[in-house]
């Protein structure tokens, strides 16, 4: 105890003496340097943007950074945080923000279409657009600003109510989200090909959404906010999901759907098919103006959850009337609206979810033909077409071939086809399009074995 209390006391003497050494010397936080200024220029002055060249570069802005002052001394500029302010103004009253880091910051032309765009200028019109870069050493310290540079600016109509998913892989649109009011809140299903894909959001001016290179999964980012921004991904699941994003937050979700019932006056089951993205299943009903609804079941990813454990989610859809073919209400609780099944019967259900506008059911009398499956499938050698390897059959009818096969080595490259010959058959393999090697696809000429 006594070591404590003399460490604690030539701690308390040292304090004392670096405090008489800075009484002097006093050094307090005065902001930027005052005798600094901060030069902005603009690579264009006359910028006129089309739908055509979203991808091309269109302007691109480089700075000088400023000093932050202490007193006498000056700290590294990383500690500074920088933004370009546009505005149809020169007094910046309207003024549309945009983080930037470094010294430079590019725009394509639709990034740079989305963000003047903000500023509800009219379209296909040359108008002024003013520019200045504000920085700041911290919340409490009030912004220096550049000069203003001046952009005559063309811009073109965005419809800003649809959010595509392209896959990392190729930039193929395998989804599309929509926005009702247009106001940056996009939901709809999307039917990932795979486990962990890997994908983007792009708007319908090309600009790319990803993941946070720091704050963590389903936490979104851009190139200009974060230069090292990821992909984003869906977890371990395939299949259909429900996808929400938020443009307000720079937050989106994800909804894994395992399983859709029917309820009401009629239980069933319907399963959903990867290759058309639809649920389908037969009903039958008993009697009269049967009434049923849809249960799905959900598993619910966030940035809180992250992508490890998600948490239950159940969703509801139903419909309004006794149509054979209509429209589907999504909801999070259990709806009073119906679909009124007039006479009984039995039907083939089929749920489309494809089109975020407009979930839609179809009702049809009967059970839905049965598909045809090949005989067996046989793996044939990706470079000699004439060699099989092995047949699979498919044992029970339901389209799923199984079968044993002993490789000769490492890392061989095959095919699946529906015939012995290569040339005769279906050839099934793996494309980019279908966003996993395990994903199979019978287009013809693909070039990618499995």
């Amino acid at each position: 105890m006594k070591t404590i209390y003399r460490h604690l006391a030539v701690l308390m003497l040292l304090m004392l003496g670096i405090s008489a050494c800075q009484k002097d010397e006093q050094i307090t936080l005065q902001g930027l340097s005052p005798d600094t200024e901060v030069e902005l220029l603009a690579s264009e002055d006359n910028v006129t943007l089309t739908s055509e060249n979203t991808s091309n570069l269109a302007v691109q802005f480089a700075w000088t950074v400023p000093d932050i002052w202490l007193s006498e001394y000056s700290l590294a500029e990383n500690v500074l945080t920088h933004w370009l302010e546009f505005s149809l103004s020169e007094s910046f009253s309207d003024a549309v923000t945009a983080d930037v880091s470094g010294t430079s910051q590019s725009y394509t032309g639709g990034s740079f279409n989305s963000i003047v765009n903000k500023l509800n200028m009219e379209t296909d019109t040359p108008t002024p657009v003013y520019v200045r870069l504000a920085t700041s050493a911290g919340n409490n310290t009030t912004p220096t600003y550049s000069n203003t540079v001046t952009i005559t600016t063309s811009t073109y109509a965005v419809d800003y109510s649809v959010m595509q998913l392209i896959l990392k892989s190729n930039s193929e649109t395998f989804a599309s989200i929509w926005s009702p009011n247009e106001d940056g809140e996009y939901r709809g299903f999307a039917n990932a090909p795979g486990t962990w894909v890997n994908f983007y959001f792009r708007n319908s001016d090309g600009l790319l959404y990803g993941n946070s290179s720091t704050a963590g999964a389903f936490v979104m980012a851009t190139l200009a906010s974060d230069p090292q921004m990821y992909n984003c991904w869906f977890p371990a699941t395939s299949g259909c999901h429900y996808v929400t994003m938020s443009l307000n937050n720079m937050e989106w979700t994800a909804t894994a759907i395992s399983a859709m019932n029917v309820t009401g006056d009629v239980t069933g089951a319907l399963t959903f098919s990867s290759a058309k993205n639809q649920w389908s299943g037969v009903i039958t009903t008993t009697a009269a103006n049967s009434n049923i609804q849809l249960a799905l079941t959900g598993t619910y990813y966030d940035k809180t959850t992250g992508d490890a454990a998600g948490t239950s989610k159940p969703l509801y859809l139903s419909g309004n009337g006794s149509a054979t073919s209509g429209s589907l209400t999504l909801s999070e609780s259990a709806p009073s609206e119906n679909i009124t099944i007039a006479n009984a019967g039995t039907y083939t259900l089929t749920v489309d979810l494809s089109d975020a506008k407009n979930y839609t059911y179809t009702l049809t009398e009967g059970e839905a033909p049965k598909p045809t499956w090949p005989d067996a499938l046989y793996i044939h050698a990706k470079e000699q077409a004439d060699v099989t390897y092995a047949s699979l059959a498919d044992r029970n009818d339901t389209g799923l071939f199984t079968g044993f096969y002993r490789t000769a080595g490492n890392w061989e490259n095959f095919y699946f086809t529906s015939a012995t010959t290569f040339a005769d058959g279906t050839v099934y393999g793996y494309t980019e399009s279908s966003g996993s090697q395990y994903t199979l696809s019978s287009m013809p000429g693909t070039e990618f074995n499995v």
